[in-house]
């Protein structure tokens, strides 16, 4: 059998690949349908988000090899959590321009 820990570890990572899975699917699809998105806009959050995991992934991962990976995960799943949520609630406030910038004032 396995232990609570184990169990609440992997719910942990379903839900988060879940969200991920819906994050990679849903983004693209508002930039085209609610923020009436080119193709080549697309195109270009696509390559810049896979850039941005690199640049952040490769630098990063030698520090955290070294350190309890539990409080990374965690601390990492919050923050990509925090930054989707924001999209929405900028959409909402019309602080975000349809090309995917911030309004200048």
């Amino acid at each position: 059998m396995l232990g609570p820990d184990f169990r609440r570890l992997w719910g942990a990572y379903a839900v988060s690949a879940a969200g991920s899975a819906v994050g990679m699917g849903a983004l693209p699809l508002i930039a085209v349908l609610a923020l009436d998105s080119s193709a080549l806009q697309v195109s270009v959050l696509a390559a810049l988000s896979a850039m941005a995991s690199g640049v952040i992934a490769l630098p990063l991962g030698v520090h955290i090899e070294h350190q309890y990976k539990r409080p990374v995960m965690i601390t990492a799943d919050l923050a990509r959590c925090a930054v989707l949520a924001s999209i929405p609630v900028a959409m909402a406030h019309d602080d975000i321009a349809a090309d995917g910038c911030p309004h200048a004032g």
